[in-house]
């Protein structure tokens, strides 16, 4: 990763994210040929080193745990709602462009508080790079090194990160 090479960066923290097609309980894959414009139809699910999601989006896990390993998901506890969703369940997505299905259990439960997320449904970057979908960085956390001079570090990451939509330096 460039950012982690910059002088002054201590650690980086990467988030990816993709965009799947819901699928049902009976693993009919949906026809989104013409598009569907139901909120519901999709799972926007971001994906993070186990561990590294605490860091950047502060999450109260509600029931249930972390997710710790490939194919794990936690789930925003609202949506878990909505969608009758619990702890052990389990939730279908479909990529269209790799033609792949994925299969997450659920493994906990969490509530953002008054903070934004990012995505209603998070789970390990190792469940996303074997089937290509973690491709897509959406946002880079680092960490600046204790000491290191601010103007060096920014004009570092603005070159290593410039097709990197959001980075926040921590």
């Amino acid at each position: 990763d460039a950012a982690g090479r910059v002088d002054g960066v201590s650690a980086v923290h990467s988030m990816s994210t993709t965009l799947l097609v819901n699928v049902p309980a009976d693993g009919s894959i949906p026809d989104i040929r013409n598009g569907v414009g139901d909120r519901d139809a999709y799972l926007v699910v971001g994906a993070m080193k186990p561990g590294d999601i605490d860091r950047i989006y502060p999450q109260k896990i509600t029931s249930g745990r972390a997710f710790k390993a490939a194919d794990e998901l936690i789930v925003n506890q609202k949506v878990a709602e909505q969608k009758h969703l619990e702890v052990g369940g389990t939730v279908l997505g479909y990529s269209p462009g790799r033609q792949k299905l994925v299969q997450f259990t659920v493994v906990g439960l969490y509530d953002s508080g008054d903070g934004q997320s990012g995505a209603d449904y998070w789970t390990s970057t190792s469940t996303l790079s074997p089937l290509g979908l973690d491709k897509k960085l959406s946002f880079i956390s680092v960490e600046r090194t204790p000491g290191a001079d601010p103007a060096q570090v920014k004009n570092g990451l603005e070159d290593a990160t410039a097709d990197t939509p959001l980075v926040s330096v921590m």
